[in-house]
């Protein structure tokens, strides 16, 4: 793509904050392999997840970016998305000057306007759901009504529809969005500016015991992450591998008093919360790690798998993941999430050095083939080029 667009990102948080999971930092990474490329690029977004109210926000985001107040937190929080009357009221000379709009997420309070707004106004709207069509069982009275009201409007506004993986295409699909109005784009990798640790010095920061099989989780502690199947599965593994430790990183969710109980009651030891990791402690939990495990019971796209293939971390994961290019290549070792068919994968993984180092060199052949910048961005360019001549 030779000519330089003027696009606007809005995402409902933009703050890197373990309890917001991965949008925000997939949006940064687009931005700024954007800028590089050349464009102009702006965010919108709200200071929701800032722990200083927002001041820092723009720190590693090379973007313009304008933060909008939120209003009602509570019933936000309830409903799980900030609510921002000037987005929900959206003047149309405010987009004006942009040639795309590209939206993040899609349950939120303002979508159905910056639709209307995109379709009035002539501008390509791209939407990006990033796995909030994940049928989790949530809210889902406050969904239907959603969808009821609105779902017609923002699918005929919509230019192109972005999936993470052909999961979340046919999502789009049962949403209402046509096979030809969707394109299939992955989250890129989010490589860590610092030096990576190596194990001993990784263990030693976190004060992980140096002579165990770490097994890590990573991500929230939320019951669609098969976290209890993990503890289970870890009770059967010691059986065979007395000397491992089963590590749980990420900030709670309404799980961890419930996973306490079940580790008392099987009398399980060496099973260790770290809670809440920030992006630099997040690396040097996986560099601490002899194997990470991903149990999910439903996923979108998580971004720890990617990030664990970067760290050389063999990897277990849900048959129930689905991400791209994964069936072109041994790069993981796959389990239904059940807590026998976990507990013989990491067996097999811990026991053999073999499968580890076939499985590690896979998967991070796999991550710099289809998840850099070098590899997404191109993609992104070539589909607002094509929004942009279908509205032209």
């Amino acid at each position: 793509m030779t000519s330089k667009i003027a696009v606007l990102h809005i995402a409902p948080f933009i703050a890197q904050n373990p309890k917001l999971g991965g949008i925000p930092v997939a949006v940064r990474e687009d931005c700024n392999g954007l800028r590089r490329a050349g464009h102009r690029v702006v965010v919108w977004s709200t200071p929701w997840g800032a722990p200083d109210g927002g001041s820092a926000l723009n720190t590693d985001l090379d973007a313009e970016l304008t933060t909008f107040a939120t209003h009602w937190d509570f019933v936000g929080n309830l409903l799980n998305t900030p609510i921002v009357p000037e987005l929900m009221v959206l003047d149309h000379r405010l987009i004006s000057g942009f040639d795309i709009v590209h939206f993040h997420n899609y349950w939120n309070t303002y979508t159905p306007r910056i639709a209307k707004v995109c379709a009035e106004t002539r501008t390509p709207l791209i939407l990006q759901p990033r796995g909030s069509l994940v049928r989790s069982r949530q809210k889902e009275m406050a969904k239907g009504i959603f969808q009821l009201l609105f779902r017609r409007g923002i699918v005929k506004a919509t230019a192109t529809a972005i999936a993470l993986s052909e999961t979340e295409r046919l999502q789009l699909e049962r949403c209402g969005f046509a096979r030809a109005q969707i394109v299939v784009i992955p989250n890129m990798i989010s490589v860590p500016a610092q030096r990576l640790p190596g194990k001993p010095e990784a263990r030693r920061l976190l004060g992980l015991p140096e002579q165990r099989s770490v097994i890590l989780f990573l991500g929230r502690l939320h019951p669609a992450k098969g976290v209890e199947n993990l503890v289970l599965a870890y009770s059967l593994l010691r059986r065979e591998l007395p000397e491992s430790c089963l590590v749980l990183a990420g900030p709670d969710e309404g799980m961890r008093n419930k996973l306490q109980r079940m580790i008392t009651e099987l009398g399980i030891r060496d099973v260790l919360f770290l809670g809440p990791l920030d992006q630099s402690k997040k690396w040097i939990a996986l560099c601490a790690a002899d194997v990470f495990c991903l149990p999910s019971r439903y996923e979108a796209f998580p971004n720890a798998v990617l990030e664990a293939a970067w760290a050389k971390v063999p990897i277990v994961l849900s048959t129930h993941v689905s991400l791209p290019y994964l069936e072109e290549v041994q790069a993981v070792a796959f389990a239904e999430p059940v807590p026998e068919e976990l507990s013989s994968a990491l067996e097999n993984v811990l026991s053999d050095a073999t499968l580890r180092s076939k499985l590690v060199a896979n998967a991070h052949d796999w991550i710099r083939r289809h998840f850099t910048p070098e590899a997404i961005i191109p993609q992104l360019e070539l589909t607002y080029e094509s929004a942009i001549r279908s509205v032209g």
